[in-house]
């Protein structure tokens, strides 16, 4: 009985097969569960771990393994920008650097789970990012419905739709990176928008860097300030204030790049701008003796860092077009860009820190977009229009066409040379002399006289000439013994009088030459 059949493509199919029975069933069941599950195991336990961390190292916490566990649950969501209430004292100045960790987990893993199920098109990978943003919505609606009665308080509505949200849009784009964008939105996606999206993050990158100089400048300034606040009276309590510190560093690089950018930041009753400094207290941390004690003259030159990163923006983009008015449009959407990632930035950089005199620690996020994407679009718009070409697009020039009748002999001479390279002969010098003397002969002949002909002399000698080269071959004797009878001879000269191909047929106006009497009647009188 056969089991297996195959058409034409029988290979393909067979393969086709194969790797359906790969990705289905079980196997497929299996990667989707590591992709949901993984993150959320690596987030717990960096959660847990850091809130280990904390209260063993901190004196007097009474720390204990089971209360870590339970504090696992709302570091979690704190790293998923969710905002918690300790006490019945708002929390929401969350750290950055945990969320932005887990969200390049996520992205690796959805793009790992695509490729083991062998997806290809955006389409294929909606699962994957379906049951990533699932697993992460529902951990968090889990995490605050367990919360409740306990002094952390969680939104269970809130605690839903970050942690899915994030995740998703993490899936998204590793599964992006893989399957690159669906085919009805790559039909309408313009080359010069993606040239100035590409810009726009990297000015946003470029505006980043700028905020980490100006904190790395703070810190530059205030070492004593540093020491003086990590100088604790454990070792326990430095290192959770370093954990804590390093933790919140991105949010600190997000103020520094408010402050580079014009709008500055606040921290309670403490409004720091480069063009103007209201002081107050702070909380004692490491990573806030980087703020200024009192207004610098020179704080207004850190504009031009910003100026700096719009304009490699525009260096980027001196080559997409060249058109100045779309490059100009590609910075404009560069700088639109930039400006909607300060939004998100300003966003999640800032929020509530408890009751006290520190509440709250904001970043105005409308100015901080406006100028963002100013500093953006405007250098970068300066400069693609400076430096790029303005030279008009020069087509490749067009080969002039050959004449039908010149092409045709070229053709022609080839096609000869071929065939005489093939039977290792030679191409024949006369009959290329030959062929240039009847064209030079077409030239001087009258085209009025269409039955103008070879000369009847000529043609005579040429006559005689074949007679005299085949007279020797038709006087040889022929033996008795080799005589066949008249039938043999039917069909030989049947055969002969078949034209072969390799012999060529005598030329118009030179009569052919006739074969001796003498030797095609001999047979027949020996008969």
């Amino acid at each position: 009985m056969q089991v297996l059949t195959t058409g034409p493509d029988g290979a393909e199919r067979l393969s086709d097969h194969g790797t359906h029975e790969q990705v289905t069933g079980a196997a497929r069941v299996r990667v989707l569960l590591v992709a949901a599950v993984l993150p959320l195991l690596v987030g717990y336990t960096l959660a847990a771990g850091s809130v280990a961390a904390v209260a063993g190292l901190a004196p007097g916490s009474g720390f204990t393994l089971t209360g870590a566990l339970r504090g696992g649950g709302p570091a979690w969501l704190a790293t998923q920008q969710v905002p918690l209430g300790l006490g019945g004292h708002p929390l929401s100045v969350l750290p950055l650097l945990p969320t932005i960790v887990l969200l390049l987990l996520v992205a690796k893993v959805a793009s790992a789970a695509a490729r083991r199920l062998g997806h290809t098109e955006p389409g294929q990978a909606i699962g994957v990012v379906g049951v990533i943003a699932c697993a992460h919505a529902t951990a968090g609606v889990t995490v605050a419905v367990l919360c409740s009665g306990t002094p952390v308080e969680v939104e269970p509505l809130t605690a839903f739709l970050l942690p899915g949200v994030l995740s998703g849009a993490a899936a998204t784009a590793g599964v992006l990176a893989r399957c690159g964008l669906p085919e009805p939105v790559r039909q309408y996606v313009d080359p010069v928008a993606v040239r100035g999206l590409r810009a726009g993050a990297l000015g946003l990158a470029a505006l980043l860097v700028a905020g980490a100089l100006v904190v790395l400048l703070g810190f530059g300034v205030s070492v004593p300030e540093t020491m003086r606040l990590f100088d604790a009276e454990t070792a326990g309590s430095g290192a959770g204030m370093l954990l804590v510190s390093v933790v919140y560093l991105p949010n600190a690089v997000v103020a520094g790049l408010s402050f580079a950018a014009g709008p500055g930041f606040s921290i309670g009753a403490v409004n720091v701008t480069p063009f103007a400094f209201d002081g107050g207290p702070v909380p004692a941390l490491p990573i806030l003796a980087a703020l200024p004690e009192e207004r610098a003259a020179w704080w207004p030159a850190l504009l031009v860092l910003p100026v700096l990163a719009g304009a490699l923006c525009g260096w980027t983009l001196r080559r997409c077009d060249p058109d100045p008015l779309v490059r100009v449009r590609a910075a404009a959407i560069a700088g639109a860009t930039a400006g909607f990632g300060c939004v998100l930035l300003g966003t999640f950089a800032g929020g509530r820190f408890g009751d006290a005199l520190f509440d709250p620690v904001s970043v105005p996020v409308a100015l901080f977009s406006l100028a963002g994407s100013c500093w953006v679009a405007l250098p970068a718009a300066l400069v693609a229009w400076v430096s790029g070409s303005t030279a008009p697009v020069v087509h490749a020039p067009v080969e002039e066409e050959i004449p039908a009748d010149e092409a045709v002999t070229e053709v022609f001479d080839a096609i000869q040379d071929d065939a005489a390279e093939e039977t290792g002969d030679e191409p024949d010098e006369s009959a290329e002399d030959a062929a240039e003397t009847d064209g030079d002969t077409e030239d001087t002949e009258d085209p009025e006289d269409p039955e103008d002909t070879a000369d009847p002399e000529d043609t005579e000698d040429a006559a005689a000439a074949e007679e005299a080269e085949a007279e020797p071959e038709a006087e040889e004797p022929v033996e008795p013994a080799k005589v066949e009878p008249a039938e043999a001879v039917a069909e030989s000269r049947e055969a002969s009088a078949e034209p072969e191909e390799d012999v060529a047929e005598p030329a118009e106006g030179v009569a052919a030459a006739e074969p001796d009497p003498g030797a095609s009647e001999e047979p027949e009188r020996r008969d």
